[in-house]
């Protein structure tokens, strides 16, 4: 489903834009009926006039102590010249905001591995059609990020 519903497939197999506006009618199954739309015309507006190549997506995972995180952006795309891992984001709601989009953004910063030397990490509000880049990354944010998943991992243990 996910492939089909924000142009996956479409940009591994070179397909226009257009594929996106003529794979909305194809929907049969009521749930993507029911918000394909939406992910295709806020895919739409974040493709805009950009010049976008696709590229494998690096994988990783994000630990800390007993806790792993696999780190598996959806998309990978060389955004007028800037390569760029995705993580889509696709619900339907306002919960995506500038804080939770850093830390997604350094999660997947620390633990993707370097392909390539100027990789940068985004989330992508694909209903929204807005692309949040990677924010700032820092010892304070690491640090913050750790304490939260200590703490998450001690709760866990005594559970």
């Amino acid at each position: 489903m996910l492939e089909t519903l924000v142009g996956i497939r479409m940009h591994r197999t070179g397909k226009s834009k257009d594929y996106l506006d003529q794979d909305v009618d194809r929907q049969t199954e009521s749930t993507r009926a029911k918000h394909y739309p939406d992910l295709a015309a806020g895919y739409m507006k974040f493709m805009g006039r950009k010049t976008l190549n696709w590229f494998e997506p690096p994988t990783g995972v994000w630990t800390c102590e007993d806790l792993r995180i696999n780190i598996r952006p959806e998309i990978a795309l060389v955004i007028d010249g800037t390569p760029t891992a995705i993580k889509l984001w696709l619900n339907n709601d306002d919960s995506l905001n500038k804080r939770r989009a850093e830390i997604i953004t350094h999660m997947m910063s620390t633990a993707l591995p370097s392909t390539q030397d100027d990789l940068t990490t985004a989330v992508l509000d694909v209903r929204k059609g807005k692309l949040h880049r990677e924010g700032k990354s820092d010892k304070e944010q690491t640090a913050l990020l750790r304490s939260q998943a200590l703490c998450f991992v001690s709760l866990y243990r005594d559970l």
